[in-house]
């Protein structure tokens, strides 16, 4: 799968793009750095008329405008009010066999503390906005990740 980076890891700056066109449409500024490249899943559309959402777990640094091909390991579940808005967990293909990457998959502790981190992060940014009523969820497998992507699959978004 093919992820269009908005925001990359360290910096507080998610840039929005016209999901449809890819036509830059500013600089949103959180009020913490993202852990991971943050972005959307091409060729995805929700029923909010988004990209499916995507944190990319690398150490790799990757300039938000760029698009990267990806393998999905997992996906966040995360809830805004009563709308689901889960954030699938991936990696770099090129990345997908590294030690490191079969080590957070297979070693229970590295998968909870990703699950934290990310939970900490959401939490933090979401304080600016306390009228939004959001809750993290599970880190849920693999499958879990595919079958959402499936459901939200259109071919004719997102020309990345």
């Amino acid at each position: 799968m093919k992820v269009f980076v908005e925001a990359q890891a360290g910096s507080p700056d998610k840039h929005d793009y016209n999901e449809q066109t890819l036509e830059f449409k500013g600089i949103r500024t959180a009020v913490a750095p993202y852990p991971y490249p943050y972005g959307f899943i091409c060729g995805t559309l929700t029923p909010e008329g988004d990209g499916v959402d995507c944190y990319l777990i690398t150490q790799s640094s990757i300039e938000p405008g760029r698009t990267v091909e990806c393998e999905p390991i997992g996906m966040l579940e995360f809830f805004e009010g009563d709308e689901l808005d889960h954030k699938i967990i991936a990696v770099l293909a090129s990345e997908a066999a590294q030690p490191a990457v079969t080590e957070l998959l297979q070693k229970p502790a590295k998968w909870t503390a990703l699950h934290g981190e990310l939970q900490d992060f959401i939490y933090t940014i979401f304080t600016r906005y306390p009228e939004m009523q959001v809750r993290v969820g599970e880190l849920l497998p693999k499958e879990a990740a595919l079958d959402f992507i499936l459901r939200y699959q259109d071919k004719r978004t997102n020309p990345c």
